[in-house]
């Protein structure tokens, strides 16, 4: 049996650039850099202090955050016994580029990019006015790595990435309800990530992470959670595919099997008039990998137990898994009720043929509808959303499993991750009970 095919989970990540001009604003504030003694720095006489003067506004351009930093700055400088002072105003220009290594770290580099006089810094003399922007620009060098390291300790603080990409990755291992009343479930089972590049868009820097992926649906008893495999280095992609082919392997274990069937054949009556036989009980199992086993406890003219051997045929234009049984034995009967059942072995396989037709269609349409009514948005955790839509589930294969019966479809659509306020996802990211 060839593994099943792959299908993509795209999880977008945008930082809202509101949130990190608030960050990056609530980091910087007031003082930025003091110098309160004329003797140090080889005995300079002079003093300084730069302070943020306004609101720090951030912008998106090409692959870079750009900052506007206004500053005011005082300088107190020493001439002979006595002293003068300026003040001026100056805007800062830094940008700062984002990088991210294999183990998903993010690092970034703020730098200086350049600046503006909003107010330049000027000494009176007497009638004269004595220009000190060769001073102030001395003194304003002293603050650009204090801002630029700042900046990006903020940001590395708060966009943890290689901390949300893990627990994004072991999120998925906990099964999903699709529908309490049929007991469908949904498993995703993530096998690689990779990451598209960093980019602006709107007002938003962005990406999207997209997870390869098995997509399971089991009918019957909850799955067990699965133990994943470590988290994948980061990779890069030139982008996310969005509307693609995904593929479901949907099964079914023998004790829904068998309770579905039963709902159907329990005490139906078949074989000819005074003769009638009914099903009491009705189980399916595994009888290697090609035939099923039928084992019917019955009533009425032949009251005993029926093992029946048959061969499940896949009726793909119909819809239809058509179980054809081949063989059975009466099991524990006495010579009479033997005797019995080999006069009705015809009939009996006849009629309990008629019983054993799964409408996988009809079943697989069920699952489409659970599937695209929790897609419209089913939280996963505290503002992490599972949202998407699939079209017409076409069915691909059938196998015969020792867990189950399993048929593999194909349909065509997209499954989205969406995570509110990725600064604050570490706290979001805990599996929501269901």
């Amino acid at each position: 049996m060839q593994p099943l095919p792959t299908s993509i989970l795209n999880v977008p990540i945008a930082i809202d650039l509101v949130d990190l001009e608030e960050l990056i604003n609530n980091q910087l504030k007031g003082l930025i850099y003091e110098d309160n003694d004329m003797e140090d720095n080889g005995g300079d006489k002079l003093m300084a202090k730069v302070e943020k003067n306004g609101t720090i506004n951030v912008q998106l351009e090409g692959q870079e955050v750009k900052y506007f930093v206004p500053l005011k700055i005082w300088i107190k400088k020493g001439i002979g016994p006595t002293s003068i002072e300026a003040e001026g105003d100056i805007n800062l220009r830094f940008f700062t580029q984002f990088d991210i290594g294999e183990d998903w770290g993010v690092s970034s580099q703020t730098k200086v990019e350049g600046f503006e006089w909003e107010k330049k810094p000027v000494i009176k003399l007497g009638l004269f006015d004595m220009p000190v922007e060769r001073i102030a620009s001395s003194i304003l060098k002293k603050s650009y790595q204090r801002i630029a390291d700042r900046i990006d300790q903020k940001i590395q603080q708060n966009f943890n990435l290689r901390l949300w990409v893990r627990k994004a990755w072991q999120l998925l291992q906990h099964p999903i309800l699709l529908s309490a009343e049929h007991s469908f479930w949904l498993r995703i089972l993530p096998k690689s990530i990779q990451m598209t590049p960093i980019k602006n868009q709107g007002e938003k820097i962005h990406s999207t992470l997209s997870v390869s992926a098995q997509l399971e649906v089991k009918a019957g008893v909850q799955p067990s959670s699965i133990a994943l495999p470590a988290m994948p280095s980061y990779q890069l992609t030139k982008e996310a595919e969005k509307d693609c082919a995904v593929h479901l392997k949907v099964l079914v274990d023998y004790e829904y099997a068998s309770q579905m069937t039963q709902k159907f054949a329990a005490k139906r009556s078949f074989g000819p008039p005074g003769k009638t036989v009914q099903v009491d009980q009705l189980t399916i199992r595994p009888e290697g990998d090609q035939h099923l086993a039928v084992d019917v406890t019955t009533e009425g003219a032949y009251k005993g137990h029926i093992e029946v051997k048959a061969r499940p045929e896949l009726q793909r234009e119909q819809g239809l898994m058509v179980v054809h049984p081949t063989d059975f034995q009466l099991i524990g009967a006495n010579i009479v009720m033997r005797g019995i059942g080999r006069l009705l072995k015809g009939v009996i396989l006849e009629q309990i043929e008629e019983y054993l037709r799964f409408p996988l269609a009809e079943r697989l349409d069920m699952v489409k509808t659970q599937l695209n009514q929790r897609l419209e948005s089913f939280e996963l955790a505290s503002e992490v959303l599972l949202k998407g839509e699939l079209e017409e589930l076409s069915i691909q294969d059938f196998h015969i499993l020792s867990e189950g019966l399993q048929v593999r479809v194909q349909s065509q659509g997209a499954i989205n991750i969406e995570v509110s306020g990725f600064s604050a996802v570490q706290d979001k990211l805990k599996p929501k009970s269901t």
